[in-house]
């Protein structure tokens, strides 16, 4: 049998015991979190003059919980944007326009719609199709003729190329040609600032570019709006597309995914229609 005074000495020595284990587990616990070091990866991107403002606020918040990604982002018009993925030279296109859909891999990332737009002095509201397409032609020259104010009508319009003169000629202009007069500028925001500042004029830009310093007009009678781009009503609607030649992998897939998500989703609910 064991003595009373054996059983209060391994009482104790327990008790030591389990005091030094629990003084370790603390001192580990108040240690440094490990921290996790990941692979820096590079995504390179072709981005269309459309899509700029929506892939900056894109790429800006992935990299804001993922700081081990760099995106490496091109700025040229949606058919540079594909000739450049094609060669191989970046990983994904981000385009408002394409020809051919069966030799790539792509998803709608938002819906946009063509705005039309004129000087906030302009009193104009709304033009159909074929009084758009008579102004873009040049066969009207003169506001008054389509119920606008007193003088010459300035035509701005978009470069060969571009995603967004792709859907105007396909919609508007029905294969006619828009007037030589017209001033052909390099950008979306080269349209917005020429607009914004010529009163007699008028244009057309992806609906992430409008603010105050122009007034966007209905078309056939319909506003531009979330709701009218996501039920394609707006005459000008269309998706903005991110596209790569195989389905992504890695990284670039996460990116996609994210995007598509409700996070990436709630970004491009700010300025445009959500897919999802």
């Amino acid at each position: 049998m064991t003595a009373p005074w054996d059983e209060h000495r391994m009482t104790i020595g327990a008790r030591r015991t389990a005091l030094v284990v629990l003084t370790f587990v603390l001192l580990a616990g108040c240690g440094p979190t490990p921290v996790v070091t990941r692979t820096p990866v590079t995504l390179n991107l072709a981005v269309s003059s459309a899509m700029e403002p929506l892939m900056a606020e894109l790429t800006a918040a992935y990299r804001a919980t993922r700081p081990h990604v760099t995106f490496k982002v091109r700025h040229l018009n949606s058919a540079q944007a594909m000739e450049t993925l094609w060669s191989g030279d970046v990983d994904l296109a981000a385009v408002s326009w394409l020809t051919d859909t069966e030799s790539v891999w792509l998803t709608p990332v938002a819906m946009d719609g063509v705005a039309i737009i004129v000087h906030p002095s302009n009193p104009v509201t709304n033009l159909s199709l074929q009084q758009l397409r008579d102004v873009f032609r040049g066969r009207v020259a003169e506001w008054p003729d389509v119920g606008g104010p007193a003088g010459e009508i300035a035509v701005s319009s978009r470069e060969g190329g571009s995603g967004t003169r792709a859907k105007f000629e396909e919609v508007v202009m029905g294969g006619r040609n828009i007037t030589v007069n017209a001033v052909a500028l390099a950008s979306e925001q080269a349209v917005l600032d020429y607009v914004g500042s010529v009163t007699m004029s008028i244009g057309y830009v992806s609906s992430g570019y409008l603010t105050s310093t122009v007034k966007a007009i209905s078309v056939e009678g319909v506003p531009l709006t979330p709701a009218t781009m996501t039920e394609r009503r707006y005459p000008l609607s269309r998706p903005l597309l991110l596209v790569t030649l195989e389905e992504p992998q890695g990284e670039l897939r996460q990116f996609v995914a994210w995007a598509l998500g409700n996070e990436g989703q709630s970004i491009v609910g700010k300025k445009y229609a959500r897919v999802k």
